[in-house]
């Protein structure tokens, strides 16, 4: 983090990341525009244009559950500043859609969708079970409920 703060640091052109990107991006100054089509509690999207590869930086907090596509296909998702969201971009007009998918929804959603199936299949089988045929009383004699409409 020492690089943050040296003089001829600008974080403008300059993205320090987490790792190496799957990219190599071109010259800071050979331009490029990033432009915020529409976003949501869920998802981003941007249209970038850049005559070289690059690194977009989203100034939004990285957390687990985001993923990152670019023109529709998965990308990696990176990590600037050791916080903020981060993907390689390649040279071109593209574009860019961040959707948040947490695991943690999806496994709990299969979770309970599991349990419910195994309580219905429980209950099912519960009833099956319930005698069908008339209680059988000692000395041989069976009762059946009957109910006679007194008018």
């Amino acid at each position: 983090m020492d690089r943050v703060h040296a003089p001829d640091f600008d974080p403008a052109t300059t993205a320090i990341l987490d790792q190496e990107p799957p990219c190599t991006p071109g010259p800071p100054d050979a331009g490029g525009t990033a432009s915020l089509l529409s976003h949501d509690a869920t998802t981003w999207r941007i249209q970038t244009n850049s005559p070289v590869p690059t690194v977009l930086v989203l100034a939004e907090a990285e957390y687990a559950g985001w993923q990152v596509t670019v023109d529709g296909e998965p990308a990696q998702p990176l990590t600037a500043y050791t916080a903020l969201r981060a993907v390689c971009v390649p040279a071109g007009e593209h574009t860019v859609v961040w959707h948040y998918r947490p695991r943690a929804v999806w496994v709990g959603g299969a979770v309970t969708a599991i349990a419910s199936i195994l309580l219905i299949a429980a209950a099912l089988t519960v009833n099956r079970r319930q005698p069908t045929e008339p209680a059988l009383l000692s000395g041989g004699a069976t009762t059946r409920s009957s109910t006679t409409d007194h008018a």
